[in-house]
Order: C-alpha cells, then sequence, then structure tokens
C-alpha cells in the first residue's frame, strides 16, 4: 500500500445515541415498518435498509456504536503513524523532509501495509462514515458490494490505503448510489476478516443494516488542509 494522496478539511462527528427516560443511554429498536429509522435524523437521505431477518435479530440486541477511523487501527499502528501527521499549516520545507524521513522509516511502511484490526470490533454493531466505492452489482445496477473508505478518491483516483482503513460492505438487496462523491453513513456488524479485490485488499467485512447520507467530513485519522 502507498502513502495516503488526499488532505481534507477535518470535522470530528459522533451521533447522539437515543435518550431514555431523563438519561442517556442505547435504544432498544423495534421492529417494524420504522423500526431503524426512528433512531437517526429526518434529514438524512437513507438508501438502503435491510430485510435480512437474522441483521434485524441483531441489531435488536443493541448497543449500536459510532466508530471512527482510527478505531479500526490498532494503538502500535497509531502510534507510528501519527509520528509523521504535521499540522495542515507546516512549512513546506518540513513537509518534505517529513516524506523523506517516513520514506526510510521501514515500520511507518509496515503500517501503510497492515492488514491487522481491532480484534474488539468483531460482531460488533457499529456505524462509520465515508465513501463508497462500488465493486458488485445486480442485474439492475443496484450496488450489492463495495468498499467503504475514509476519503474521497480511495481506489478510484488515488491508491488504496491500508487494509484497516477500508471496509468491505455487503448490501445484497441492492441499493442505487446516487452521488459517489457524497460521504454516507454505513450501519451494520462488522467483523474482522479479509477481502481482496483487485481495487484493494480490506481487513474488515461488514453486513449493511442501513445505509444513508453523511454531511461532514468522515476521516479523522489525517491531519488535514482546508
Amino acid at each position: 500500500m502507498t502513502r495516503y494522496a488526499s488532505r481534507l478539511l477535518p470535522v470530528v462527528v459522533i451521533l447522539g445515541a437515543a435518550l431514555i427516560g431523563v438519561g442517556l443511554g442505547w435504544r432498544v429498536f423495534e421492529t417494524g415498518p420504522d423500526w431503524f429509522n426512528r433512531l437517526f435524523s429526518d434529514n438524512a437521505q437513507v438508501l438502503f435498509l435491510t430485510r435480512d431477518s437474522a441483521l434485524i435479530t441483531r441489531v435488536n440486541q443493541g448497543p449500536l456504536r459510532t466508530i471512527g477511523w482510527a478505531d479500526l487501527m490498532p494503538d502500535t499502528d497509531k502510534q507510528k503513524f501519527n509520528q509523521y501527521q504535521l499540522n495542515a499549516d507546516a512549512r513546506l520545507e518540513d513537509q518534505l523532509l517529513n516524506a523523506i524521513e517516513a520514506s526510510f522509516d521501514t515500520q511507518y511502511k509496515s503500517v501503510l501495509q497492515s492488514t491487522v484490526g481491532v480484534s474488539s470490533l468483531h460482531n460488533q454493531l457499529i456505524q462509520l462514515h465515508g465513501f463508497i466505492v462500488p465493486l458488485e452489482a445486480n442485474d439492475e445496477r443496484q450496488v450489492t458490494g463495495f468498499f467503504l473508505v475514509p476519503y474521497f478518491g480511495a481506489c478510484l483516483h488515488f491508491p488504496p490505503p491500508p487494509a484497516n482503513q477500508m471496509v468491505f460492505v455487503r448490501s445484497p438487496e441492492g441499493f442505487t448510489l446516487a452521488n459517489i462523491n457524497a460521504a454516507y453513513t454505513v450501519s451494520g456488524v462488522i467483523q474482522t476478516a479479509l477481502y481482496e479485490d483487485p481495487a484493494g485488499t480490506a481487513a474488515y467485512v461488514m453486513d449493511a443494516v442501513r445505509i444513508e447520507t453523511f454531511y461532514g467530513q468522515p476521516d479523522d485519522v489525517r491531519v488535514h488542509e482546508g
């Protein structure tokens, strides 16, 4: 894997959990036509909602955890990666020296090729914001499988990020992707499992429960520029 090729303005976005009584807690999902819709903002455009009974049962068990891309990296990988993250206003000279130093750091290059996931995430119900790279489609040209990536253009215009910064998402019922340039929130059950494709390798596989539009910057790992 190669270094990340895109830097964008960071915004840390965490969706609030539903209120139960007077305290803040995780909501137990209700079955029915709108069992999942009621947890989220009415302003979001829903692209996909599962009809898989096993997934619905898993959602009813809760809780739903919002994670960021940094949560997908083991702590040791994160520490090494952060070593070469400069502030967005760093001088060009410092950026060039930093890039040269990183290119000779074998541990850093290993992090950029890492396929190691975070075992505690296995079989967890999570939601994650990112960009969609379609990989599989049905006869109606609806997306049935895709990579979820942290920044726009990964695997398309730019090289793919490390495997532990990519999630292969299964959406077998299919959905229509309205805007490939937009960011989306994907909710579902994640597993630590390798998925390999000519476009890249993911260290995680997710069964999608819900996909909706997201308004913000998904990537919380890299230092970004305006």
